[in-house]
């Protein structure tokens, strides 16, 4: 960063942006996708119990609802986004 921000006693933003296929667009095009296990164990294996990957995914199948469903395994059926597979 170049300059800081008005207000800020010169001291530089920090900007947040994800990583994700389809960049910043994932927002604007409403693309959803689950956390990797990885973050919610790194949660849970800090003192946050209950927040294992495996400890949140009946919230995750809750929550969804996979249009056209090849497999029921892995995601939700009855939740209220739509979600359709990219491929």
């Amino acid at each position: 960063m170049e300059a800081a921000n008005d207000g800020s006693l010169a001291q530089p933003a920090v900007l947040v942006a994800g990583v994700g296929l389809g960049g910043c667009s994932r927002i604007n095009g409403t693309q959803y996708s689950r956390g990797p296990p990885a973050d919610f164990n790194a949660w849970a294996e800090s003192g946050y119990e209950g927040w294992g990957y495996e400890d949140l995914v009946p919230y995750f199948e809750k929550a969804e609802c996979l249009y056209k469903a090849t497999t029921k395994n892995h995601y939700g059926g009855n939740g209220v986004p739509n979600l359709n597979p990219l491929i």
